[in-house]
């Protein structure tokens, strides 16, 4: 919803990052919002190439041979595919990009820069446990009380941070091994969820022997204060090769003969 903060949680390696990227891949192919990502653990180089990954239906990493990955990316069809992702018709950037490594004390000013210079109205924050790394739990307060100030300020912005899931306790089954996670599940302060207006939970077992099972990814709605339903949001299956997350009944209808018996 315009004028909200929306949390999407899980542990380490659960493919938030990818699933962010189907959504910006959305927003860009749409139109119908102004974007800004603020990346933290991938630089500009890295974003760029997961994202290009998606929109041709390969990942890129996946080729080993440095000489065939320049001759595909430098290819003309590639090139043209690329800037069609990068660039709206008109020549400008159909996204911005705060690749930043330095003080994270300048983020709040430079993601108000997107929003008045760029006219952004969305903005990815792809870590924000990155930003409270080292700092306190005031801190974190006052970054949460200001997302929700400058929303205030800023009529129909959203804000959508990426947030990692605390340490599992004693007794715990962990994130990477499926384990159901609550909002109470993120790293930091309290006040990260209870600033949300949608919170996401991901979960996903990472390390099963079934290959179906280790790329499906469930997505749970933990809080919904516009409606207020939560459960089960949607079952998604990640296919590595393309780099591409598919409805999980929608794949398995695709690819029936790699599902053995009933999942």
């Amino acid at each position: 919803p315009e004028g909200s903060i929306v949390n999407i949680m899980a542990g380490s390696g659960s493919g938030k990052t990818t699933i962010v990227n189907e959504i910006v891949l959305e927003i860009i192919e749409n139109k119908n919002r102004n974007l800004g990502v603020l990346t933290l653990e991938a630089d500009a180089g890295e974003y760029g190439e997961n994202l290009l990954s998606r929109k041709l239906g390969q990942k890129l990493s996946l080729i080993s041979d440095p000489l065939e990955k320049h001759a595909l990316i430098t290819s003309d069809s590639v090139r043209q595919i690329a800037f069609e992702l990068f660039n709206n018709s008109d020549g400008t950037p159909s996204f911005y990009l705060i690749d930043d490594r330095g003080d994270f004390g300048a983020i709040e000013e430079k993601i108000e820069e997107l929003i008045i210079s760029c006219n952004v109205d969305t903005i990815i924050i792809d870590v924000l446990t990155d930003i409270f790394a080292g700092e306190g739990l005031d801190y974190q307060q006052k970054f949460m009380k200001w997302q929700k100030s400058t929303i205030k300020a800023y009529p129909g912005l959203i804000f959508i941070n990426i947030i990692h899931s605390r340490k599992g306790g004693s007794g715990q089954q962990s994130a990477s091994n499926g384990g159901i996670l609550s909002e109470e599940d993120m790293t930091g302060s309290a006040s990260q969820y209870q600033s949300g207006a949608i919170n996401l939970v991901l979960q996903r077992d990472k390390v099963n022997a079934d290959p179906i099972e280790r790329n499906t990814t469930y997505v749970h709605l933990t809080k919904n204060r516009p409606t207020g339903e939560t459960g089960l949001a949607c079952k998604l299956y990640y296919d590595n090769e393309t780099h591409t997350y598919y409805d999980f009944n929608t794949y398995k209808a695709m690819y029936p003969e790699k599902f053995a018996g009933d999942f």
